[in-house]
């Protein structure tokens, strides 16, 4: 309702329809927006851009633009002539709605597609940010790294030769520290042989390189360090 208010509000405030060029005016032009109007829809375009992920302030222009685009290829506007120029003017001042109101309501309903569809995006971040800090999520991790780097010392290049020699010993120490800080505050019916398991059962990328195989041991060894012991000064 906002965003509607806002478009509406919009309206009030920006150059009357008498203000507008003389093209935009004609029977002509106003009759063209509700045919644009149903081919935006027909075409779905803002779906489409709704479910893009890209910033929303980007969203409104790339859709003005498309409506821009079909007005200047129905009145045969070019980009350097002065209606093309006029055009591209409304469009960047915010005034094309004063010129062409039919378009209110269309563009009130993308910006709160837009709005809610940027709002679930941010809502689904913050899942996912709380996700990894859960317990289940961060072991299952744990146990995935240490299965790649196991993975990695049985691989070779096309010479034959094995591409890397992790210290598997050092990874296993790593487990071993993530699944003692983890395993306890794991949430009631759910073990750690039971993450194990999805660990194992990962099917791994068909092309692993050497670093790849760095990244992960030190992925793994870096997020559960051994404890060092406080010297005496």
């Amino acid at each position: 309702m906002r965003m509607i208010l806002a478009i509406i509000t919009l309206v009030f405030t920006v150059p009357a329809m008498a203000d507008c060029p003389p093209l935009f005016l004609t029977p002509t032009a106003q009759n063209l927006a509700p045919k644009i109007i149903q081919e935006i829809k027909l075409e779905r375009r803002i779906e489409e851009l709704t479910r893009l992920d890209l910033p929303l302030p980007l969203k409104g222009p790339m859709l003005m633009f498309s409506i821009e685009s079909k007005l200047r290829a129905a009145l045969g506007i070019t980009d350097r002539g002065p209606d093309g120029k006029q055009l591209a003017q409304a469009i960047n001042d915010q005034t094309f709605v004063a010129c062409f109101p039919a378009f209110v309501e269309l563009l009130a309903l993308a910006n709160e597609l837009f709005a809610k569809a940027e709002e679930d995006r941010r809502q689904k971040t913050l899942d996912q940010e709380v996700e990894l800090t859960k317990p289940r999520t961060r072991l299952l991790a744990a146990y995935q790294m240490y299965v790649r780097v196991q993975k990695c010392t049985s691989l070779r290049d096309e010479f034959g030769t094995l591409i890397i020699e992790p210290d598997v010993q050092l990874a296993k120490e790593a487990v071993r520290r993530a699944q003692e800080q983890l395993a306890p505050r794991l949430d009631a019916g759910v073990t750690a042989d039971e993450i194990w398991q999805e660990a194992i059962a990962e099917n791994l990328p068909p092309q692993i390189s050497r670093q790849n195989c760095q990244y992960w041991l030190l992925q793994l060894t870096n997020q559960y360090p051994p404890a060092r012991a406080i010297q005496r000064p």
